[in-house]
């Protein structure tokens, strides 16, 4: 009889320790899932929806204008534009596929058109409890952190590098400006190009945090509307 109490009592103490490690898991899974990297905006952007007649894939699960189709085509001639400019060689790499992300966000603090999404970051992003992080000096609560939970941050953006090898960068969706949409994905192609040009500088130059912002590659042709 003591032996089946034994099992007993070893059964029930094991059920509340197997059912906390799985809500752990499950949690600990749940929020990698909100990381941006490829399984995320592949889940969020589906799959390949469009090719741009310069040969852009684009993943979205959203019906883009097409004036949005021609502004991917501008950012990469914007970018090779960019790399003469600055005395850099000519680049024989296809062009760069773009995830194309619902917006969050369609205006700005100053009431600005500026479509953006969220990106996930962890305490080793760069971004991190920095001004742009939107959930700067939050903690999970001591029950959330015992149910796996992880402090995950996030930040607002227009866009963001995915694959800095594969040239692959995530965007908002653009219904208007195209000149900024043009910019936006410029941005992304620019980091990746310096990626593989000029690592050095591209090291300098990625999160921004001593550099200022875009554009890294200046050209005449950033400041030229897109008139579509």
């Amino acid at each position: 009889m003591n032996d089946y109490l034994i099992v007993i009592l070893i059964v029930l103490g094991a059920v509340p320790i197997a059912v906390l490690g799985f809500i752990r898991h499950r949690n600990r899974v749940r929020t990698d899932y909100r990381y941006l990297n490829m399984q995320r905006i592949e889940a969020v952007a589906g799959k390949v929806a469009y090719t741009t007649p310069g040969g852009r894939e684009v993943f979205t699960s959203l019906k883009l204008d097409p004036k949005m189709l021609v502004c991917l085509d501008l950012a990469w001639k914007l970018k090779d534009a960019a790399l003469k400019a600055n005395g850099y060689p000519p680049e024989n790499f296809a062009p760069g596929k773009v995830f194309v992300l619902p917006s969050i966000r369609e205006v700005d603090a100053g009431g600005n058109y500026s479509p953006a999404f969220q990106t996930w970051i962890d305490p080793s992003n760069s971004y991190y409890n920095s001004d742009w992080d939107q959930l700067k000096g939050w903690k999970p609560s001591f029950w959330k952190r015992l149910l796996g939970h992880k402090p995950t941050h996030y930040i607002l953006a227009a866009e963001w590098v995915v694959d800095l090898d594969q040239n692959t960068t995530a965007v908002a969706e653009y219904k208007r400006d195209w000149t900024n949409c043009r910019n936006a994905v410029f941005h992304g192609d620019e980091h990746c190009a310096l990626k593989r040009l000029d690592p050095d500088r591209f090291y300098l130059t990625a999160d921004h945090s001593e550099t200022g912002g875009h554009p890294i590659l200046f050209c005449d042709q950033y400041n030229e509307p897109v008139v579509l």
